[in-house]
């Protein structure tokens, strides 16, 4: 009698979330993909490419990610927000992609402008001056490959259709194209390539599915996209700083070599964050409508038994993973496995708390917020590491896990308060 009962719940729960189990596993594949898949042409580019080469290029990759969330702005939550709303309406639906598209298109050629001056004045940047143009295109993914669009509509096996296309065609061409340290301009190139497959192929889906259409767009209505976007942007810039001014200050400080053993780190700890930007982002348009915060809840408790079991994994299997990879080269990025994996418990909560608590309720300023003041907390961190000359690995993480620290206690007083908690 219990087993029956059990079994009813687990095909009542499997019913009522249907959509949400569906989009988790797409999802899921497509995150796993997104950073499975370098790791199995990271020995080859480590190896062909040589550590100071390559180090050189995911410098320049950490320097245009400041120009690619300029493009991005604050465009994504709002917007995935607003197609899930409006998801069944073709007029309006076509009135927001043609305003984001217009605006990120503008914003890139200003950009674009930009690294054109730097790339003139700037002997550091000039001097790889092709690796920074080349890198800057990939802000086209953002156009091209709008995944807000495909969350709102809670299709997430489109976006993992075309990532896997792009993702796909760049890892094939890796091992035709790049076969020695002078061949890494290809690196980003072949991105680009990638991402100009990927964004034919979605922007098929868009138009070809869901009767979308571009349309001039008044000022005034993108003055408004723009309004909606500014505290997310706000929060994205905070965010963006604190992930890519530590690869800057280690490649500026310590030098390419140190951001090989960094990026090789903190690669393996973005695999294992995966778990947790999925259920951030699957659920978010479910809890959008329906505003169940005891489902979150449960989510919480969920995802910070999985972070603390992920990361005794990590700590276990981190040589392992360095010797298969990468070689005993960087072997001395095993104790950045240790430091860095401690973000992990941080990050299940505060995704949680911020989107699908804090937004959802109408709270996003508060969300953001604590982006803003924890990232003027790593920068002050930070500068006085410069001035102290105490500017290491370990103590950059160390800043790094301190400020994210900072947003999930930040997060958490608001949401107590607020008595969502």
């Amino acid at each position: 009698m219990e087993r029956d009962v059990l079994l009813s719940r687990l095909r009542d729960m499997a019913s009522r979330h249907k959509t949400l189990f569906h989009n988790f596993s797409f999802l899921s594949v497509l995150q796993f993909f997104n950073l499975g898949l370098p790791l199995l042409t990271y020995p080859y580019l480590i190896r062909v490419m040589g550590v100071t080469n390559y180090g050189l290029v995911i410098f320049a990759r950490a320097f245009i990610e400041f120009f690619i969330m300029v493009i991005d702005f604050g465009f994504n939550v709002p917007s995935a927000r607003s197609v899930s709303i409006n998801r069944h309406d073709p007029e309006k639906l076509s009135e927001i992609v043609s305003a984001i598209f217009t605006l990120k298109i503008a914003i890139f050629g200003a950009c674009y402008l930009v690294l054109l001056v730097l790339v003139a004045i700037v002997p550091q940047l000039g001097s790889h001056k092709e690796l920074y143009l080349l890198t800057l295109a990939l802000g086209f993914d953002g156009i091209l490959y709008p995944i807000w669009f495909f969350q709102g509509q809670e299709k997430m096996q489109f976006i993992t259709y075309v990532e896997i296309t792009s993702k796909l065609t760049f890892a094939g061409l890796i091992f035709v194209c790049i076969r020695g340290p002078e061949d890494y301009l290809w690196y980003p190139a072949l991105q680009v390539i990638g991402t100009f497959v990927g964004g034919i192929f979605s922007c098929y889906l868009i138009f070809g599915r869901f009767d979308v259409r571009l349309r001039p767009v008044k000022l005034s209505v993108l003055r408004r996209y723009v309004k909606e976007g500014y505290t997310f942007f706000l929060s994205k810039v905070a965010a963006t700083i604190q992930e890519r001014t530590n690869t800057l200050m280690v490649g500026t400080f310590l030098g390419t070599t140190e951001v090989a053993y960094y990026d090789l780190a903190n690669k393996i700890i973005s695999i294992a964050k995966i778990p947790f930007y999925i259920l951030n982002e699957t659920i978010y348009p479910q809890v959008a409508r329906n505003r169940d915060m005891r489902f979150v809840k449960k989510v919480i408790l969920a995802s910070f038994a999985l972070a603390v079991v992920l990361y005794l994994v990590i700590a276990a299997s981190s040589k392992t993973v360095i010797m298969i990879l990468a070689g005993k080269e960087l072997l001395a990025a095993q104790p950045l496995f240790y430091l860095l994996g401690l973000i992990l418990p941080v990050i299940g909560i505060s995704y949680l708390l911020g989107n699908n608590m804090l937004v959802v309720m109408g709270h996003s300023r508060q969300s953001n917020f604590s982006e803003i003041l924890s990232t003027i907390f790593f920068l002050i961190t930070v500068l006085i590491l410069f001035l102290g000359q105490w500017v290491t690995m370990v103590t950059l993480i160390l800043a790094y896990l301190a400020a994210n620290v900072f947003i999930l206690v930040y997060r958490f007083y608001y949401c107590r308060t607020l008595h969502l908690l």
